[in-house]
């Protein structure tokens, strides 16, 4: 299944900001650091928010997990950074109960 064929997505700002992209937070600084390695920093923000959507457009979900706050969906994949460089990330979703909004939760390289 295609993520996007049953599921609107969002991505937050903060999620992206404050986490992802953040070379201050203690957990998503070590992320940042990655993609920053792949040219991916807060400047390019937008194209980051773009690739990942295409990414999770273009390849199935490979793992389901249900718990008592919804259904949490992971999507790996392959993005092409802007030094034209292959980048395998993994993507992880979650759909609130009776919404049909699947929320970034994080993102992981797998290289």
């Amino acid at each position: 299944m295609i993520l996007t064929e049953k599921y609107k997505l969002f991505i937050s700002d903060s999620k992206i900001d404050n986490y992802l992209l953040s070379h201050e937070h203690p957990v998503g600084r070590h992320k940042a650091k990655v993609l920053k390695r792949y040219g991916f920093d807060l400047s390019i923000k937008n194209l980051f928010i773009r690739k990942i959507r295409q990414l999770v457009n273009e390849h199935k979900v490979n793992h389901v997990e249900k718990n008592e706050f919804g259904i949490k969906f992971i999507v790996d994949g392959i993005i092409i950074s802007k030094k034209k460089v292959k980048l395998s990330l993994r993507t992880v979703w979650m759909v609130l109960k009776n919404t049909e909004i699947a929320t970034l939760i994080t993102i992981y390289p797998l290289n």
